[in-house]
């Protein structure tokens, strides 16, 4: 079953301007294999060099990685897209975060078959909720 159906997001909901605090969020708790979304997302080599020459650590790198997205795809840069983007390279539990976050700033609960899925064992825990 697809994360939209199981988490009850609408498409409006779903195809929304991924935001701002969310990116931070999703840079401190998952997207390890952040380097592989590239072509998913559409973006091209430049980035990435930009990302890795102005920046020091991966937290850093991830953030400008997903602001420099959310900056040149405005809004295409959606949670759908990512979360489509995460599946793709095999990454589900960092799209279940995804999901989680979203739904957490929307009020929605968690599904119970998913609610330890892609909980992470850091500090920032507390994101995958």
């Amino acid at each position: 079953m697809n994360l939209q159906k199981q988490f009850g997001f609408s498409e409006g909901e779903f195809k929304k301007q991924i935001s701002n605090i969310h990116i931070d969020q999703i840079s401190c708790t998952c997207c390890k294999e952040w380097r592989s979304l590239f072509s998913h997302l559409d973006l091209d080599e430049i980035v990435n060099d930009d990302v890795e020459r102005n920046n020091i650590t991966e937290i850093e790198k991830k953030i400008a990685f997903f602001g420099e997205w959310r900056q040149r795809k405005a809004f295409e840069a959606t949670y759908k897209k990512l979360v489509c983007a995460l599946e793709a390279i095999n990454r589900h539990n960092d799209a279940v975060i995804v999901c989680k976050i979203l739904a957490k700033s929307l009020g929605k609960p968690i599904p119970e078959d998913l609610v330890t899925e892609g909980i992470r064992n850091d500090s920032s825990q507390k994101y995958a909720h």
